[in-house]
């Protein structure tokens, strides 16, 4: 089977090694227009014997040539220019997928570049684990192992959807059936909203706090993806914006409240608010068998060394609006069968 990987970067990068170490896709490419990122790519992947026989091409119709699976790995707004251009490289019963962070504007970008009579051969998904940086040097073989790799299989054909729900099973991952509303509902509330206060945060820092090490755990851990890719976090808000600023004016109220607290010496108030933030945080276990819960919880929780888009607890009281008695005011019920 010919697996194509288009963006040879963190996420492109480790799916390719990851794929190559399950043993299931002995032909796999991986192409990569920056000259410089490849020639890492190249370097990164020849050291592995597991991997050293990966294509590594700078041109995405190469390897999107004759691919029985191809997934778009490059930042969002890439993903319309990307699938015009390797449309008539694709043969009739491809199967494709994505890796972005917002599924409504990501799976329209494509579907409206696929030759006609392809959009069943298309399956976005959202791997929603990562390690903090960016590039091939910052992949790895296991970055999938046991994480969530978010599906929608909904308007997908039966045989699309099959291969690449084994896809992300082959490289590690856990397939959750949401569709591409439920999936930005979601992750704008739990995850894009954090990443915004966390920029916020830094810009009403006084200058010399940049100074503060690590030591200072609290700064560090509200503030650390502040330091994240631009060029790929700009899109994922402008693309995700109405569950964004939906969630973030329910965050605004909860810090009026607690700004009013403070300035009207309401101890007790403070302290309800405090506790209710402490009781969630502290008790927020999501049982195993729903799976929308679990990926909300590793959303919020990833550690620092597979950052993904978790933020740590100090981020509790934005995820306690956010995440609306767990269900994001009820709008997702059960992930799809």
């Amino acid at each position: 089977m010919r697996l194509s990987i288009i963006g040879g970067g963190q996420i492109g990068t480790s799916v390719a090694r990851a794929a190559a170490r399950s043993g299931k896709y002995r032909d796999i490419s991986i192409s990569e227009p920056d000259d410089d990122a490849r020639k890492v790519l190249k370097e990164l992947l020849a050291q592995d014997p597991a991997t050293k026989r990966i294509e590594v091409t700078d041109s995405n119709k190469k390897a999107a040539n004759r691919a029985d699976i191809v997934v778009l790995a490059t930042p969002i707004d890439q993903f319309a220019p990307v699938t015009h251009e390797i449309a008539d490289s694709l043969k009739s019963g491809v199967a494709i997928t994505d890796v972005g962070s917002i599924k409504q504007q990501s799976a329209a970008a494509i579907l409206d570049n696929l030759p006609k009579g392809m959009a069943g051969r298309y399956v976005p998904a959202h791997p929603t684990v990562g390690a903090e940086g960016s590039g091939p040097k910052t992949s790895k073989p296991d970055m999938f192992d046991g994480g969530t790799i978010i599906v929608d299989t909904s308007t997908a054909d039966a045989s699309a959807a099959t291969a690449i729900t084994q896809l992300w099973e082959d490289v590690g991952g856990k397939p959750l059936g949401l569709t591409a509303g439920q999936h930005d509902k979601l992750y704008g509330t739990t995850s894009h909203l954090q990443h915004l206060v966390a920029f916020a945060a830094t810009r009403a820092l006084p200058s010399e706090s940049t100074k503060l090490s690590e030591d200072q755990r609290s700064l560090y851990q509200m503030t650390r993806i502040a330091d994240a890719n631009k060029e790929m976090w700009l899109p994922i808000f402008e693309g995700n914006k109405s569950a964004i600023v939906e969630s973030g004016a329910a965050y605004m109220d909860r810090l009026t409240s607690i700004k009013q607290a403070l300035q009207s010496g309401d101890r007790e108030g403070l302290t309800a608010i405090l506790t209710k933030a402490h009781d969630f945080a502290k008790g927020f276990q999501a049982p195993e068998d729903d799976a929308v819960l679990v990926a909300a919880r590793d959303t919020m929780r990833a550690p620092s060394d597979k950052a993904g888009d978790g933020l740590g607890l100090p981020m509790v009281l934005a995820n306690v609006t956010a995440l609306n008695a767990q269900r994001v005011e009820g709008e997702i019920k059960q992930p799809l069968a």
